[in-house]
Parts: structure tokens; C-alpha cells; sequence
């Protein structure tokens, strides 16, 4: 049976998501978790306990069957912990409309599929960057070193935080320190694993 590392991994992105916050500027909106009301509309975020957030991690965002299809169920220890927290940060899909009901099932006509997160995934692989994980991205994934994976997939996350920062200063520019800080905290934290290597 493969180990679940949802748990241990919901622990260590909580801490980089913190509590509620409603920043000017931030397209997402009211944030409580990492959870915010752009794509949860209908979710009371200022009243959103952690164990709903939770829910909503696991729901969609771990596993492959989530609107954001992650597939980190499918993954080794520390690379799932990395990928959830890139899905977490700046996923895999986003919401068309504000009318998703956040305890209901996910209507997936309403979201636009980017498929970022996955891409940086794959280009941190050395693959081709469909943005869908599959046999091909396992695949590389059961044959790759983690510990350079993962290193590769935080330098595309801090370019693709760059370039955010670059094309909205006033927008996205204010949450630059705290994206690279992150990236640096995960990769701390994939290193503890005598597995990263």
C-alpha cells in the first residue's frame, strides 16, 4: 500500500499559508489557508476553520482527482511535499466565475485550465510540459534524483514569481519576498529527507 503523506505535507504548507488576510491587490481576494474566495466563493472565508481548509486541500488539490489534478498522491516523499505546496501557491487551474459552491462537487466547465504547477513540475524533470501528469511524468519521476527535481522546480517557481512581479510591481510585486522566502523554506524542508539526494 503507498504512504499517504497528505497529512505531513498539509502540516508544512499550512505554516507558509498562515491565517486570514484581505491585501489590496491580491487577485485571489480574502485568503484564510491559502484558501481563497476567487475560487471558493461561496466559502465563508473569514469564518473557514482548518479543518475545512484541509478538506479542500485534499479534495483539490493533492490528489489526481481534484480540480487542480496534482497526482502528489502518486508521489515519493519529499517531491510530493514540493509539488502540493507549487499547486497550493500557484495551481493548476482557476476559477472562470464566482458561482462554484465550495462543499459541493467541483463543476470543472467553470475553471480554466493553466496547468502551471504541473508544468513546472515537468520542466524540472526534463520532460515535455503538457501540464497533465501521467505515466510519462511518473514515470521520470520513479527514475530522477529528487534532491535536483526539486531544486529545478524551485528556481522555475522563483522565475515564475519574478516575472509576475515584473509584469504587475504594484500587484504581485508585494508578495515577491514572501514567494521566494517560501521557496526557500520548502526546499529546507525537502532536504531533511535522507531521500532528496
Amino acid at each position: 500500500m503507498k504512504t499517504d503523506y497528505f497529512d505531513r505535507a498539509a502540516k508544512i504548507v499550512l505554516q507558509q499559508e498562515g491565517g486570514y488576510a484581505d491585501i489590496t491587490g491580491d487577485p485571489g481576494g480574502r485568503t484564510k489557508y491559502g484558501i481563497c474566495e476567487r475560487d471558493f466563493p461561496s466559502c465563508n472565508i473569514q469564518t473557514l476553520t482548518q479543518e475545512e481548509a484541509l478538506a479542500i486541500y485534499r479534495r483539490e488539490y493533492w490528489s489526481r482527482e481534484g480540480i487542480q489534478r496534482s497526482c502528489c498522491d502518486l508521489m515519493p516523499w519529499p517531491l510530493a511535499l514540493a509539488h502540493f505546496d507549487t499547486v497550493v501557491n500557484i495551481g493548476n487551474a482557476k476559477r472562470r466565475d464566482g458561482e462554484l459552491a465550495w462543499a459541493g462537487v467541483a463543476n470543472e466547465n467553470q475553471w480554466v485550465w493553466t496547468g502551471i504547477a504541473n508544468k513546472i513540475l515537468q520542466r524540472a524533470l526534463g520532460i515535455g510540459d503538457d501540464g497533465l501528469i501521467g505515466p510519462t511524468t511518473i514515470k521520470a519521476i520513479s527514475v530522477a534524483i529528487l534532491g535536483d527535481v526539486i531544486y529545478n522546480q524551485m528556481e522555475l517557481r522563483r522565475q515564475y514569481y519574478h516575472t509576475l512581479a515584473d509584469r504587475n510591481p504594484l500587484g504581485f510585486g508585494q508578495f515577491l519576498r514572501g514567494w521566494l522566502k517560501r521557496c526557500d523554506h520548502i526546499e529546507v524542508e525537502c532536504r531533511k529527507e535522507s531521500s532528496y539526494v
